[in-house]
C-alpha cells in the first residue's frame, strides 16, 4: 500500500482542474491519513464479529470503490482523453 501513494495523489491531480490541483491534493492526503487510523480500529471491530468479516468488508469497499471509479463523470472524461 505504502508503494502506491504517490500513484494516488499524483492520478488525483490529473483529473482536477488547474485551480482545484491544490484542494484535491490536500483531501487525498487526509483521506489517506484517516484510513490508517480507522482502518486498523475498523478492522478489529470486525474480526471481534468474525474472523473472516474485515476480509469480505474489504472486498465489499474495493468492488465498489471501482464501481464509483467507472460511472464517476470525471473518470470518464479521463478515459475518454487517453482513447482519442
Amino acid at each position: 500500500m505504502g508503494l502506491a501513494i504517490p500513484g494516488f495523489t499524483a492520478a488525483s491531480t490529473l483529473v482536477a482542474e488547474p485551480t482545484q490541483q491544490r484542494s484535491i491534493s490536500g483531501l487525498v492526503n487526509a483521506t489517506i491519513g484517516a484510513t490508517f487510523i480507522v482502518g486498523p480500529l475498523l478492522g478489529a471491530a470486525l474480526y471481534e464479529i468474525s474472523p473472516l468479516m474485515p476480509v469480505l468488508t474489504a472486498l465489499w469497499a474495493a468492488v465498489a470503490a471501482l464501481v464509483l471509479a467507472w460511472v464517476s463523470p470525471a473518470a470518464r472524461r479521463t478515459r475518454m482523453a487517453t482513447l482519442h
